[in-house]
């Protein structure tokens, strides 16, 4: 982007800002002139003000020739003081602006968060646990569980069985008892609900692990997202009206 000292240069030689000088140091006046043309007194503000910057030291330096001394610094003031109230404006309005833009974004994320973090609580009430690798924990362990006591029993049946000619009350019930294992075994594997709580089909789970994985990857980013705007919203609060674009001396 252009220098900030050359910036100041162009400002001071541009038609607006002599026209103004020219009005306020009340030039047609001080030399007697008899219906000048603005470009005419803006080649005599210039041919007496001079500007010079030192781009190595950031300095910018005004001076005003005339053998008034009294209207060389008050052109010269009159010049700094324009051109610094030109760079505060402009400044501060593409400051406020990005404050502005900063602050809506803040308030944007905040709410974005709020609502995942809502979608994790219901994800974690429905299921009843706190991450969906607890609920794959409980589907293995549960049909872990199931299929050990359905292999005893089976193993019970069928040594009872050997022993019996004709099917008596205790094989029944072992049978029962096996069946209800193996409905047990069913419902889990193709989910049920229960006291509030719902245990989903065992299908379902990596469905599940990654909705709940994204929810906490983009809870994750908003909140890195929220951080960074935030120092930059500060830095942003700490700079307004305190930077120095470049040091002015007028002579």
């Amino acid at each position: 982007g252009i220098d900030t000292g050359d910036l100041a240069i162009a400002v001071i030689h541009s038609g607006t800002f002599l026209d103004l000088l020219t009005d306020e140091l009340n030039l047609v006046e001080r030399y007697k002139l008899e219906n000048p043309r603005k470009g005419d007194l803006r080649k005599l503000l210039l041919s007496k003000l001079q500007t010079i910057y030192d781009r190595q030291r950031s300095l910018l330096i005004i001076r005003c020739e005339d053998i008034d001394p009294e209207f060389t610094a008050e052109a010269a003031n009159l010049t700094a003081k324009h051109l610094m109230k030109w760079f505060t404006e402009k400044g501060g309005t593409k400051k406020t602006n990005l404050k502005n833009l900063i602050e809506e974004k803040i308030v944007a994320i905040t709410e974005e968060i709020a609502k995942i973090e809502l979608e994790i609580q219901k994800f974690q009430k429905k299921y009843g646990i706190l991450t969906p690798e607890e609920l794959a924990n409980i589907h293995t362990e549960l049909l872990t569980d199931l299929n050990n006591q359905l292999m005893l029993k089976e193993l019970e049946i069928k040594n009872y069985s050997e022993l019996i000619k004709v099917e008596d009350s205790r094989i029944r019930r072992l049978k029962i008892e096996r069946d209800n294992i193996l409905e047990f075994i069913n419902r889990i594997e193709n989910g049920y609900s229960s006291s509030g709580r719902v245990l989903p089909p065992k299908s379902q789970i990596p469905d599940l692990l990654l909705q709940f994985n994204q929810l906490h990857m983009n809870l994750e980013l908003q909140n890195t997202l929220y951080q960074t705007l935030l120092e930059q919203y500060e830095i942003l609060k700490l700079s307004a009206g305190m930077e120095n674009v470049f040091q002015l001396l007028e002579w």
